[in-house]
């Protein structure tokens, strides 16, 4: 065979290769072109299944909605409610959306209005653990809240509605909310309701309740109320409390009062010691150190801070890293104990809008037969208790300022008259009788 002849040959068996090679790639690019084909089908079902579940999903949320819409209504609640359990409740705030937030709230209100107070303590419970519903920046949502504060923390009749369990809980979700888009909303409903706040909050006479509220004032930054309303406590509600304060309260309290230097006020009316004997490691170690001469050093501070994680949260002990930071910067300052003039006027505030104030009742301008006929009108609508306790946090409050008891001598004396009469007239050791 000639040269010519071979390397012909040899074109032709590379042409071959070639044209097999391309009838292959021709053949693997049918098939893949059928398996996309087939696999483009399979979406398109897939789409058409998962449009058709989300109508039925649209459809059912509708349904759910009306019947939501309809449960509420007053004549399907009172058929219904007897189905609704703590497990239904669990289901419902489970959910997140707006819708699920108004629906909830507007559950409780009608709890609330019809009495229940355990269905509406529940609630709330279960809220501060979930409250992802009422992240939402809805006027209802709002409204609604502004309503169940109000009804619950303000009103004149609370005290005699309300229990301890409640008070509590709508605090801890107070503080839960303070992320919410209307955070400020529920900063100033405080700000504007102080007064009947910290009255209500206070006659309450229990410790725990009166800690949360002040950590809420903590929470939403309302320092200055959260300073007055922690003065009043140390030097009018101690009395009422010290024999029921659990000493874990003593201890968030004197931490409080270190936070805002006025721990020696606090030192004055409280026998630390007979909580926190010396010596023993306990909730203000670091405080009896911080007294001594002992040089601590950043770490040791740390260390005995991380110990109070259970005690104060985040915020909280970074202001009190803070506060004992500057003492180190700024050397010792003598501290003051007096009452100062701008937080006596404060502090007089907080009782002045009382309702026994409302009613009439005053000092000034009133003969003794005049208040005594608004104080038997008082007594049976706002019951004894709290007339009581109105008075008494009067002439305490004077007697804890700066020379109270020569300047405000008749004021205290005519209150003393009153309470006297109020005893011996309607008291039936049903309540503890104040001592002020």
């Amino acid at each position: 065979m000639s040269r010519e002849d071979k390397n012909l040959a040899s074109k032709e068996r590379v042409l071959h290769l070639v044209d097999q090679e391309l009838t292959n790639l021709g053949e693997e690019h049918k098939r893949q072109i059928n398996h996309y084909k087939h696999q483009l089908q399979q979406m398109s079902e897939e789409i058409k299944t998962l449009q058709e579940e989300k109508e039925r999903i649209r459809a059912m949320e509708k349904t759910a909605n009306q019947q939501k819409a309809d449960l509420v209504s007053d004549q399907s609640f009172e058929r219904f409610e007897p189905l609704i359990t703590h497990s239904v409740l669990d289901q419902w705030i489970e959910a997140s959306s707006a819708e699920d937030g108004r629906f909830i709230l507007e559950v409780c209100k009608k709890f609330w209005i019809k009495g229940d107070i355990e269905m509406v303590t529940t609630i709330f419970r279960k809220l501060a653990r979930r409250p992802f519903s009422l992240f939402h920046n809805d006027l209802v949502i709002e409204e609604s809240i502004q309503f169940l504060l109000e009804q619950i923390l303000v009103d004149d009749e609370m005290l005699e509605v309300v229990n301890d369990a409640l008070v509590w809980e709508i605090f801890h979700l107070v503080i839960r909310l303070h992320e919410a888009p209307y955070r400020d909303k529920i900063s100033y409903f405080i700000i504007n309701h102080a007064d009947s706040l910290t009255e209500n909050i206070y006659y309450m006479n229990e410790p725990s309740i009166m800690v949360i509220y002040l950590r809420a004032l903590m929470t939403y930054d309302l320092k200055d109320l959260l300073k007055v309303s922690l003065h009043h406590l140390i030097d009018v509600e101690w009395e009422f409390i010290k024999d029921v304060i659990k000493k874990k309260d003593v201890a968030f309290l004197f931490w409080y009062s270190y936070l805002f230097e006025m721990e020696e006020a606090f030192i004055n009316i409280v026998s630390l010691d007979s909580y926190f004997p010396k010596g023993e490691e306990n909730e203000i170690k670091l405080f009896r150190l911080l007294e001594t001469t002992v040089k601590l050093s950043e770490e040791d501070v740390e260390g005995y801070i991380d110990r109070l994680k259970s005690l104060l949260n985040v915020k909280e002990t970074t202001l009190l890293k803070e506060r004992i930071n500057d003492i180190s910067e700024n050397s010792f300052a003598w501290p003051h104990t007096e009452l100062t003039e701008n937080t006596t006027s404060k502090e007089h505030s907080l009782n002045e809008k009382s309702a026994l104030k409302e009613m009439g009742y005053q000092i000034i301008g009133l003969t003794p037969s005049s208040r005594w006929k608004i104080l038997e009108k008082a007594v049976p609508e706002l019951g004894l208790r709290r007339v009581v306790m109105t008075i008494s946090y009067n002439i305490k409050l004077r007697k804890g300022q700066k020379n109270g008891t020569v300047t405000y001598q008749r004021a205290i004396a005519e209150w003393e008259h009153d309470l006297a009469k109020l005893k011996e007239r309607y008291y039936q050791k049903d309540f503890t009788w104040p001592n002020p």
